[in-house]
């Protein structure tokens, strides 16, 4: 109540600082708590499978050089790549039917996914994202590092998230992985935990990207009390973090060697 009497004496211009500001102030705090926070992605992976963290590494890098090929001539940038061995190393472990991502942009962790199911030999993936309305021909570049061969067994949804999320849930049965990567904001993942939380399996994994960039994994996690773990890795040389969990199992049970 007193920051709204406050604002009214504050110009525009003011205002916009502010915010800037305690945005920047409020990515800085909730990054120091993922930095303390955070466990090794390498030791963890080993230690669940080492072979099958070996083979979503080995995957990786080839994708790395793939990618990058196909990028290299590519003006427009639409984002970074996530942490893809990882979802890798998740799908290959899980075994899932239904897989849900938001946030395609080139494709590095939709191609990461869809290869794991492949290798799986079973299971869909369901991906939401916008084209960039400031860039013409944005549309034509989602998803550019997937490959042709892996495109029949992937939905491609491009309404952005509030119309995409509850369209694919339509048409799915429950969820089993879930990767959040889309709007970076709190309301943005707010409102697709929102659509998603009451689909998902009992030993469904879930993954947000980014959480540095604000108290949103943290304070879920506060409120679910489950299982979770926060990764480090690295995007165009800065440090990024992912947070994982599942509701209602311990992460190393359900993703124990079969």
């Amino acid at each position: 109540m007193l920051e709204k009497k406050i604002s009214k004496f504050i110009p525009l211009k003011g205002k916009n600082f502010l915010k800037r500001q305690w945005q920047l102030h409020r990515k800085l705090t909730s990054g120091a708590w993922a930095r303390k926070n955070y466990s090794d992605m390498d030791d963890f992976c080993n230690s669940i499978d080492p072979i099958m963290w070996g083979e979503a590494k080995f995957f990786s890098s080839e994708l790395s050089e793939s990618g990058n090929i196909k990028l290299a001539n590519n003006e427009i940038q639409l984002g970074g790549s996530a942490a893809f061995p990882l979802l890798y190393f998740l799908t290959r472990k899980t075994k899932p039917n239904i897989v849900i991502e938001t946030g395609v942009a080139s494709g590095w962790s939709s191609a990461a996914i869809l290869s794991a199911l492949k290798k799986n030999q079973k299971g869909n993936l369901f991906s939401s994202d916008l084209p960039y309305p400031h860039i013409e021909g944005s549309v034509d570049l989602i998803g550019m590092v997937v490959e042709e061969k892996l495109k029949d067994r992937w939905k491609l949804y491009l309404d952005g998230d509030a119309t995409s999320l509850p369209l694919i849930l339509s048409r799915v049965g429950v969820v089993e992985l879930f990767h959040y990567d889309s709007q970076k904001s709190s309301k943005g993942r707010e409102l697709a935990w929102n659509l998603i939380k009451d689909r998902l399996a009992n030993d469904a994994i879930v993954v947000f990207d980014d959480i540095q960039d604000n108290f949103h994994f943290k304070k879920l996690m506060h409120a679910l009390e489950c299982d979770y773990r926060i990764f480090r890795f690295k995007r165009e040389k800065m440090d990024k973090y992912v947070g994982i969990f599942s509701v209602g199992n311990n992460l190393e049970t359900i993703l124990a060697p079969n």
